[in-house]
């Protein structure tokens, strides 16, 4: 026997493997897929549009760069977003110049003050450290932001939170990574301008990406399920029965998946 015929008298190459995902399905796949991948630019570059100021803090748009300032001795204000998000991506540039700020999300407005967790911005002190300002205190940081920072220089910031899960890098390096049990899962976005001090800093670049309804999780199988896995003959390959599921619990469709898919258990 040659062997392309020895090929050909493979079992699990005489008999295909159907999948059980319809061609709509996998267009629908495809392109939430896609979409978790593509960011959405929420500072057009030249307006504050989709935005709201509060406080004596003044926001003003130069070289395609949000800029804020305040002036010694004024209470805390914030530039707000008029959107908000749950489980989101964001990414962004800044320069900081003097005073302390912070990049929050998850927040919910009260008066003049967006209040939740926020990305500390200072220099190389505390620049990519997590503040809860609604316990005062900082609830996560490292002793590295003096190496990753870069000083008189735009600094890429990174932010993606996801259930409890937070994370942030700055220049590329994770600087936390925290479980928040406790915290607000939805709210606003803000750039805050810190009460009394002299303040200047500078935002562009900002990319937000909503990984709420783009990402998928698996889901266990039933006992059903389990007793309907089966081998294909003469292969010793099974073909496992998945379900694709958007984050928000709604099911897509069931789905078949070979090996060396996970197997779903």
């Amino acid at each position: 026997m040659s062997a392309v015929e020895k090929i050909r008298n493979i079992p699990s190459l005489r008999k295909p493997v159907r999948y059980g995902l319809s061609t709509a399905a996998l267009a629908g796949f495809l392109v939430s897929s896609a979409g978790a991948q593509t960011g959405e630019r929420i500072f057009d570059g030249a307006s504050l549009k989709g935005w709201h100021a509060t406080g004596k803090g003044v926001w003003t748009v130069v070289d395609s760069a949000l800029v804020g300032t305040m002036a010694a001795g004024n209470p805390e204000s914030y530039l707000i977003s008029d959107r908000s998000a749950k489980d989101f991506s964001l990414k962004l540039r800044f320069w900081w110049v003097k005073g302390n700020s912070g990049v929050n999300f998850r927040n919910e407005q009260k008066g003049d003050i967006a209040n939740g967790i926020q990305v500390d911005l200072e220099g190389n002190h505390s620049s990519g450290w997590l503040y809860d300002n609604v316990k005062a205190a900082y609830v996560a940081q490292t002793d590295s932001i003096p190496k990753w920072y870069k000083a008189d220089a735009w600094n890429d910031l990174a932010i993606e939170a996801v259930g409890e899960k937070i994370t942030v890098s700055l220049n590329g390096h994770r600087t936390v990574s925290f479980t928040d049990a406790g915290g607000r899962k939805d709210g606003v976005f803000a750039f805050q301008l810190h009460v009394g001090l002299a303040m200047e800093l500078r935002f562009r670049d900002i990319e937000f990406r909503d990984l709420t309804a783009t990402a998928l999780r698996p889901s266990a199988a039933s006992p059903s399920e389990k007793a309907r896995n089966r081998t294909v003959a003469g292969s010793g390959r099974e073909v496992r029965l998945g379900r694709v599921w958007h984050a928000d619990g709604t099911r897509i469709r069931s789905a078949r998946f070979p090996p060396p898919f996970p197997d779903p258990d």
